[in-house]
C-alpha cells in the first residue's frame, strides 16, 4: 500500500539521526516504562514492540527484562537496521522482524506488546487495538502510548486563522479509547517550545513525521508565510498523549 511505504521511507531516511530530535517519544518512552514496572511482569516475559524505531523504547525493555525473549518490530527496515546495529552488543538473542504493527507476521502469545507513539499511523487504530489483544497471553499486557486528539492545537488553530486547513490527522478521542480500554488510560499534555512554527514543522520533518493526511495539497510558499504570520514567538507545541494498559480481555 503507497501510504505505508511513504511511512516507512519517510522515518527510514531519518533512522541515523532519529533519537537526537525524538523528544516526545523519549518522554513517552520513560512514561511507559513507570507503567511496564508497576505490572511485576516474569524477567523472562515474552515481549513484542511494535514500531520499536531505531531502540528509543527498547532500550527500556532490554533493562527491564534482561533475561526476556524480545521481538522487536518496525514498519522501515531502515529503522530496524539501525536498532540492530545498536542493541544487538547489548542482548544478540532479540528476535528482528519488518513487519507492518497492524498485520503483525509473527506467532501470537505474548506477556507483553508495547507500542509507543506507532498506534496514531495505524490505518485503523481503534480496530487494530482490540485485534492486538489476541496476542496476549492469559495474563498478558498491552501497553502503548498514542497522539490523542487535541494534539498540536497551537498549529491547527494558525492555520484556522489564515483560512487554510493543516493537514494534521484527527486522531481517536479519549472517549474513543474509553470504549476499549476504560479500565487503565491516562492522559498528559506535553508542550515542547520551538523558536517559530517552521521550526515545528522542521521538527516533524526531522523524526519523519510530517506526511500530512491524504489528499492535503502541501503548502505553497505563500500560503505558509500566511500561516506563519499569525504566530507568536516562541511557538509551543502541544502533544496530547494518551497511554493505555489493558489485558486481553479489558480487565486489570
Amino acid at each position: 500500500m503507497t501510504v505505508r511505504r511513504d511511512v516507512a521511507a519517510a522515518f527510514g531516511a531519518v533512522a541515523q539521526q532519529y533519537e537526537s530530535h525524538a523528544l516526545a517519544q523519549a518522554h513517552a518512552a520513560r512514561q511507559l516504562r513507570q507503567r511496564i514496572v508497576a505490572l511485576h511482569l516474569p524477567g523472562t516475559a515474552r515481549i513484542l514492540e511494535i514500531g520499536c524505531g531505531s531502540g528509543l523504547m527498547s532500550r527500556h525493555l532490554l533493562e527491564l527484562f534482561p533475561a526476556g525473549r524480545l521481538c522487536l518490530t518496525d514498519l522501515s527496515e531502515a529503522m530496524v537496521r539501525v536498532a540492530r546495529q545498536r542493541l544487538t552488543p547489548l542482548h544478540p538473542d532479540i528476535h528482528w522482524v519488518v513487519m507492518d504493527g497492524e498485520r503483525p507476521g509473527v506467532r501470537g502469545g505474548f506477556d507483553l506488546i508495547v507500542a509507543n507513539l506507532t498506534w496514531q499511523w495505524f490505518m485503523d487504530p481503534l480496530g487494530s487495538f482490540a485485534r492486538m489483544r489476541a496476542w496476549l497471553r492469559p495474563g498478558g499486557w498491552l501497553v502503548l502510548s498514542t497522539l490523542g486528539e487535541e494534539s498540536f492545537p497551537e498549529w491547527r488553530e494558525l492555520c484556522r486563522k489564515a483560512g487554510l486547513g493543516h493537514g494534521m490527522p484527527e486522531y481517536p478521542s479519549r472517549r474513543a479509547w474509553e470504549t476499549l480500554a476504560p479500565e487503565l488510560l491516562e492522559e498528559e499534555r506535553f508542550a515542547m517550545e520551538h523558536g517559530s512554527a517552521l521550526e515545528f514543522l522542521q521538527s516533524l520533518r526531522k523524526i519523519g513525521a510530517q506526511r500530512p493526511i491524504p489528499g492535503h495539497r502541501p503548502l505553497s510558499p505563500g500560503a505558509l508565510r500566511r500561516v506563519l504570520r499569525q504566530q507568536e514567538h516562541p511557538f509551543v507545541a502541544t502533544h496530547h498523549l494518551i497511554y493505555i494498559a489493558t489485558t486481553p480481555h479489558g480487565h486489570p
